[in-house]
């Protein structure tokens, strides 16, 4: 699929049709589209889809080959996004940052809709989400254990530990004082997780845009300078693959 825009990465379009042209000769089943008018991201995925139609599951279930965890991963971040999710903003902090914990929700909607062709995914003050929220849905949580009631309540059941001056995971140290995005399983449902986005020191809570979330294949992101992704959070865990 080529529609001979130039994002990075991307080679010209003579070089995927003279590919395409060598390709045809050696097998019979290729599909292709190739335009000089830029595509949709909604375009190019319904032409996926449709190229994929012969390979769809007629008998699917909810069993999965957790096949992430078996590689070490908790996450990766993007994989809350296949979950029903609500996203929780702290209300216990001082008023410009909580504006800053809004416009991250807000960027989080705006992004959500935009990757999921106009869907709409749930935010609520922490003081509104209820236990059977907090069950039935992966959460992102915005702030920290002060500022968001929710997050406070789950600190003690989650093995990534927010303090005023670092964060730790599972008692070693991930970060000093600097925002981070990260993942975590959820404590009450194996097949759903907690995206924690924030700081220890509620003070250096800036907005951030939220594009990055939604293909990112790295269970934690640290906001130093330069940004440091950790990959793999988790070793292989026999017990939780086996949950």
């Amino acid at each position: 699929m080529h529609d001979d825009t130039k994002p990075e990465g991307h080679g010209p379009l003579k070089l995927t049709t003279e590919f395409l042209a060598k390709a045809e000769k050696t097998r019979d089943d290729i599909v292709s589209c190739l335009s000089k008018r830029p595509m949709s991201e909604a375009s190019r995925l319904d032409m996926v889809f449709t190229w994929l139609a012969s390979c769809r599951n007629e008998n699917p279930n909810d069993l999965r080959s957790h096949y992430l965890v078996k590689a070490g991963y908790t996450g990766p971040i993007m994989e809350i996004f296949a979950t029903p999710i609500i996203v929780v903003v702290g209300s216990h902090a001082p008023e410009n940052l909580k504006k800053n914990m809004e416009y991250i929700a807000g960027s989080l909607k705006g992004d959500y809709t935009k990757y999921f062709h106009g869907a709409e995914c749930a935010i609520e003050k922490d003081d509104d989400v209820t236990e059977e929220d907090i069950k039935n849905n992966s959460l992102i949580l915005i702030g920290n254990p002060t500022v968001n009631a929710v997050w406070g309540k789950l600190q003690p059941r989650i093995p990534l530990e927010v303090t005023l001056d670092k964060v730790l995971y599972e008692n070693k140290t991930l970060a000093g004082n600097s925002m981070f995005e990260a993942i975590v399983r959820h404590p009450d449902a194996t097949n759903k997780y907690i995206l924690l986005i924030g700081t220890g020191d509620f003070q250096k809570l800036k907005p951030v845009i939220t594009d990055n979330l939604f293909n990112a294949w790295y269970d934690c992101l640290v906001f130093d300078t330069p940004f440091r992704i950790i990959s793999k959070l988790d070793a292989t865990r026999d017990d939780r693959i086996n949950k």
